[in-house]
């Protein structure tokens, strides 16, 4: 089921945050579970951001983060879906594309012109396909660099 995420979903939350800094390219820096759980609970009252999550009974198994941002020289709204993740075995179950439904009528509600995502950094052309299969149009290039 997916629903808004709640102040009781946040202990569920800060597992599924580590267990998806575990597979990101920031790894080697330690998880800390305090500022997990300060960006979890802000995230819950900005009303510029929606935090969806997929629960199975009472148990959080994904979840996914977006904000809204207004264009650059413009009254336009974006909404960029920064994260998104789904314990494995909940995987090819549809919760991902639940998820990513939930922040696409989110963003129609709040008036944007367009969704974008930028959470490929994991598995990134994995990603690409899946996010075409979702109706999402590849459109440029990301690149990062650690400013040690």
């Amino acid at each position: 089921m997916i629903e808004r995420a709640q102040s009781y979903h946040l202990k569920d939350l800060v597992k599924l945050a580590h267990e998806y800094y575990k597979l990101s390219p920031y790894k080697d820096i330690p998880f800390d579970s305090d500022a997990a759980l300060d960006f979890g609970r802000r995230q819950m009252v900005m009303a510029t951001s929606f935090f969806p999550v997929y629960t199975v009974g009472n148990s959080v198994e994904g979840f996914a983060i977006a904000y809204m941002i207004q264009l650059n020289f413009s009254r336009s709204l974006r909404v960029n879906l920064e994260y998104i993740y789904v314990r494995e075995q909940y995987r090819s179950q549809g919760a991902a594309e639940q998820l990513v439904q939930a922040v696409e009528s989110w963003a129609r509600q709040v008036g944007a012109i367009d969704l974008v995502t930028g959470d490929i950094g994991i598995n990134p052309e994995l990603m690409k396909r899946w996010y075409a299969g979702q109706g999402y149009q590849y459109e440029g290039v990301c690149m990062t660099k650690r400013l040690n």
